[in-house]
């Protein structure tokens, strides 16, 4: 069934209006909403978006493409290469939803709340690398199978050695070629069935 709750932005983002009008929509009763226990947030149960969007002949199947939508990590303690990738990540395709870190222990931390689909990692970096980071991420069941385009530039045949039981997508050598990025983040994710998915 995909999600058990939505917020009003994503609502908006997912029929294509201002968060304001999903707002509106729940004053009136249009859209049943509650609030959460603790912190009174309006949230909209998956079983009621499913009835508004029924009541007004929208398809189901937007549910369906919105939750196809893939979530990238990028992990780099280089904010101007982070920069770097987030633009070209957009450029790519704007759907995706992108998290940073700029350490590995940060990338640790967030990619079990953000439970990301793919990671751009470097693997030289304070507090925990690379390594460290492809150790703890693939130990977990909620984040295992998530793959990594590693960007280093420490691609030297040991540090493929090591890679190589983690079994990564691929490794790139900095600074990256740009064409070459694109074409592996677009073969990673892919791309191609992605698109054809939400068009």
């Amino acid at each position: 069934m995909g999600k058990n709750y939505y917020t009003t932005g994503e609502v908006a983002k997912i029929i294509g209006i201002s968060q304001k009008t999903v707002k509106n929509y729940c004053d009136k009763g249009l859209l049943i909403s509650e609030n959460t226990p603790i912190t009174g947030y309006r949230r909209i149960p998956h079983a009621n978006l499913e009835s508004f969007l029924h009541a007004h002949g929208i398809s189901l199947n937007i549910l369906e493409r919105q939750e196809k939508v893939k979530k990238v990590m990028v992990v780099d303690d280089e904010e101007s290469i982070v920069k770097l990738f987030t633009t070209l990540l957009r450029e790519i395709d704007a759907k995706l939803l992108i998290e940073t870190a700029a350490n590995g222990y940060e990338a640790c931390v967030k990619a079990g709340i953000f439970i990301p689909d793919a990671i751009i990692l470097d693997l030289h970096m304070p507090k925990a690398d690379g390594f460290e980071v492809l150790r703890n991420i693939k130990s977990i069941n909620a984040t295992s199978h998530a793959e990594f385009l590693v960007c280093t530039g420490y691609a030297t045949s040991e540090n493929i050695a090591a890679l190589k039981p983690y079994n990564v997508f691929r490794v790139l050598q900095k600074p990256v070629d740009i064409d070459e990025f694109i074409r592996n983040v677009k073969t990673m994710l892919g791309m191609d069935a992605l698109q054809q998915a939400v068009q």
